[in-house]
């Protein structure tokens, strides 16, 4: 499992786990699974235009019947995710496990999750992914690692990408979950929402970043937004429609995030007209 989290809220982590978990599953037509595990509403599903009750919290009565998710309770919870025009009907392998408000569960739901979603639930539909076919799993992990359970509800993640602003405060405190994920054997990584490159390692001697990594996240055109929330269409998939047109910074740090994950996808790219990407 590949899992974004923020250092704060604010910083870009559901945009950018938004935007590649398309890349992987409609630009490079790998089938691709992505979690909302942020906990704090749906919005990964009020990013993508996805509606209806299902959501990760369905899991949970066959996981505590069962002791484990079989895929086809996986598959009555996700919802498939098409682009619509100008990407063409079923070309879409990307499927979303929408998320839920914690405000608004039960005392009974509460305990639930917090007695099993740290690492069994999760890992549980990680396993199910894997037996229905998923090449990639990815969570928007918001900014969870901040609690017990932070750590513990990303299961047996071995890749992990921090989102932060390049504020001092929040440039020191990456370093706590730096070194947990490192206990762990996980690779991580740090991405900045500016739109300068930085190298430097931390106070900590935690991470020396290497000259080819991609350590800045430059936030989509103003002028794509509009038109992204209305028709609940990834910026990414927007600018990357044509295969003649150049992407911007914020589509190619995309695509080159989603290399990291899977370096095989870098010549697998197609536009909307199935032909290839050069990125």
């Amino acid at each position: 499992m590949v899992t974004f989290f923020g250092v704060r809220s604010g910083v870009g982590v559901t945009t950018l786990a938004v935007n590649v978990a398309a890349i992987l599953g409609v630009v490079a037509r790998r089938k691709t699974l992505l979690l909302d595990l942020s906990g704090d509403g749906r919005g990964v599903s009020d990013r993508l235009g996805i509606s209806g009750d299902r959501s990760l919290l369905g899991l949970t009565t066959p996981f505590l019947r069962d002791g484990y998710i079989s895929p086809n309770e996986l598959t009555r919870q996700v919802v498939r995710y098409e682009p619509g025009e100008p990407w063409p009907a079923g070309v879409s392998a990307l499927d979303i496990l929408p998320g839920f408000d914690r405000a608004g569960l039960s005392a009974a739901d509460e305990q639930r999750l917090h007695a099993y979603y740290g690492v069994a639930l999760v890992r549980a539909v990680c396993e199910s992914a894997c037996l229905a076919g998923y090449q990639f799993v990815l969570a928007d992990g918001g900014i969870w690692w901040e609690e017990k359970i932070g750590l513990g509800m990303l299961g047996d993640s071995a890749q992990v990408f921090l989102v932060s602003s390049l504020e001092e405060d929040d440039v020191l405190s990456i370093g706590g979950p730096l070194a947990q994920m490192r206990a762990r054997d996980w690779r991580a990584w740090v991405i900045f929402n500016r739109s300068h490159r930085l190298r430097f390692e931390l106070k900590y001697q935690i991470v020396d970043f290497p000259e080819d990594l991609l350590c800045a996240f430059v936030p989509p055109a103003e002028k794509y937004l509009e038109e992204c929330r209305a028709r609940g269409l990834p910026a990414a998939l927007l600018e990357l429609r044509a295969a003649g047109r150049r992407p911007s910074r914020f589509a190619s740090g995309c695509v080159a995030v989603a290399c990291l994950i899977d370096r095989r996808l870098k010549n697998k790219m197609r536009d909307s007209r199935g032909r290839p990407l050069r990125v």
